[in-house]
């Protein structure tokens, strides 16, 4: 991207930043998840506390709303405070690239303009309309530059496994329901993940997966506040149109009576 952009050095930026940040908050997000050990353990630990109330330090958290509202949320909104908090670094690195490409957009400009001096002769308002047209796509480029930081996001491939993980270990436990009671095994797995542990378990998952959607709406948010300058630098390109086309003209003419 660095070396095919009319923006380098921005891309270049984007580009460490993502490779560094990129990783960093998928670790966090990582090992903010859950593993399938540790629910099995949640599951040992819930039949403890509804066998023998008095065996474990929190036994209220058997009742799952309890259980969301002093656990699973709690975790969750910790970790969309820790990766705001590596948000509001990253934009603050990235903040100043719109601002800096001015330079990149000042000579991509004059070097525009330099290359149609003949068109711009025969007919100077469509040669400046072409131009400014260009400008627009410029301004586009530097949007999508700033735009792929969306990378920083991770996936939820390890979300989904865990799920697969979950529906796998109930599948007997949902036959024996179905059998049991003669309805569907739909029907038995809605029932059975309504029931502790099972449905600890989803809020756990549910909690994560909220975590994960927040990060990527502020990152769509980021998004937009750092793209946000880029109408006006554009403007500014647009505005000095007649000012480097008059300082062009001044270095030929030099040029010419030399």
């Amino acid at each position: 991207m660095a070396q095919t952009t009319t923006f380098p050095k921005a891309a270049a930026s984007v580009e460490r930043v993502v490779s560094i940040a990129g990783p960093a908050l998928a670790r966090t997000v990582d090992q903010a998840l859950p593993t399938a050990a540790g629910l099995r353990a949640l599951a040992d630990e819930l039949r403890k506390a509804a066998n023998n109330p008095g065996s474990v330090p929190h036994p209220e958290l058997v009742d799952p709303d309890t259980f969301w509202r002093l656990a699973a949320f709690p975790q969750a909104a910790a970790l969309v405070r820790q990766l705001r908090e590596m948000l509001v670094e990253i934009a603050e690195e990235l903040g100043p690239l719109v601002e800096g490409s001015r330079v990149d957009f000042e000579q991509w400009l004059r070097f525009t303009i330099a290359g149609a001096v003949v068109r711009r002769r025969e007919d100077p308002e469509l040669s400046r309309a072409a131009v400014i047209d260009q400008i627009a796509g410029k301004c586009g480029e530097l949007h999508r530059l700033l735009s792929s930081v969306d990378r920083l996001i991770p996936n939820t491939d390890r979300v989904e496994m865990l799920r697969g993980e979950l529906a796998q270990a109930r599948r007997k436990q949902v036959d024996d329901v179905a059998r049991r009671t003669g309805v569907s095994r739909e029907d038995a797995e809605i029932a059975l993940r309504q029931e502790p542990p099972h449905r600890h378990q989803d809020l756990v998952i549910e909690a994560q997966v909220l975590a994960h959607e927040a990060l990527r709406a502020d990152v769509a948010a980021m998004i937009v506040q750092l793209t946000g300058p880029i109408f006006g630098l554009g403007e500014r390109m647009v505005h000095s149109y007649y000012d480097v086309v008059a300082s062009l003209d001044r270095s030929a003419s030099v040029e010419f009576t030399r």
